[in-house]
């Protein structure tokens, strides 16, 4: 038995607010300001409109699913991503028990998605969005594709999830770090590292729990 979803997402105001503080820089041949400033507030512009197609700056807004058999349609959309996802998966979990979630490029779009955005929320997923092997790479939990464009850095994976990140740095630092003798930042920096890695575990293996206790009526019938 097999369900088909779609999801809809726009760039939520965390990641808006994120890449409005981010330094741009215009290329160095740039020399009048007015132009340097248009080629910034162009590329911050160009930069928040993409913000919706990563789930670290985005969020959803629309989740539809379709039954194989039944025709069955449900349709949860709003602005509250964490209402639209918990109902959802009351009628993912009530509903279709036992159902094989189809969609296009799911596995490295909506499948990621949807399990970062319940995990930003705290919600646990359903079994359906669990992978279906021993998880020893957290990465894999944002896409199965190395190429994947939903597998972020760590960094923006405790950014996406509303983690501590106070003494998150880049590898990039340790060799500067190493140079200058900071045994203890390096120390720091690799143990905020696997607390991360552990948080962004732990919040991929909550389950679901149902918050009804009978079948949810689709909102309103998609016609087809």
């Amino acid at each position: 038995m097999m369900i088909a979803i779609d999801i809809e997402t726009v760039a939520s105001e965390e990641g808006k607010n994120l890449i409005s503080s981010m330094p741009i820089s215009a290329p160095s041949n740039y020399k009048d300001e007015k132009k340097i400033k248009e080629y910034c507030d162009a590329k911050r512009h160009e930069l928040i409109d993409k913000a919706a197609l990563t789930w670290w700056t985005g969020k959803i807004v629309c989740v539809t699913c379709v039954d194989f058999i039944s025709d069955e349609t449900h349709t949860f959309y709003g602005d509250d991503e964490k209402k639209v996802l918990v109902d959802f998966f009351n009628v993912l979990t009530i509903n279709y028990p036992v159902h094989k979630l189809v969609g296009k490029n799911s596995d490295d779009f909506d499948l990621p998605w949807l399990r970062a955005r319940a995990m930003r929320h705290g919600i646990g997923l359903p079994h359906h969005l669990r992978l279906k092997y021993d998880l020893s790479d957290i990465q894999k939990i944002f896409g199965h594709s190395r190429s994947s464009s939903q597998v972020p850095s760590l960094k923006n994976m405790a950014y996406g999830l509303a983690l501590p990140m106070e003494k998150l740095a880049n590898g990039s630092d340790v060799a500067t770090m190493y140079e200058e003798g900071k045994w203890d930042e390096i120390g720091e920096y690799c143990l905020m590292d696997s607390k991360i890695v552990r948080e962004v575990y732990r919040r991929y293996d909550k389950r679901f729990e149902p918050t009804i206790s009978q079948s949810i009526k689709p909102e309103f019938q998609v016609p087809f």
